[in-house]
C-alpha cells in the first residue's frame, strides 16, 4: 500500500492510505514529532508553488 499525506491536525498527521490500483483505502494517524516537522517543512515549500484550483480546471 502507498500512503499519501493528507493533513495536519494539531499534534496528529492524518495519512490517506491507497492501494496500488488507485482506489480509496483508509486513513491512518501518525503522531511522531519528527514526521510532523518534516511535513510542515515540505508543505511550507510546496504550498506557495501550487496552482490555485480556479486556474487549474
Amino acid at each position: 500500500m502507498r500512503r499519501c499525506l493528507t493533513g495536519e491536525y494539531g499534534d496528529r498527521l492524518m495519512l490517506g492510505v491507497f492501494p496500488g490500483d488507485g482506489r480509496t483505502g483508509a486513513f491512518a494517524a501518525a503522531t511522531g514529532p519528527r514526521l510532523i516537522q518534516r511535513y510542515r517543512a515540505a508543505r511550507g515549500i510546496a504550498w506557495p508553488r501550487g496552482i490555485p484550483h480556479a486556474e487549474y480546471v
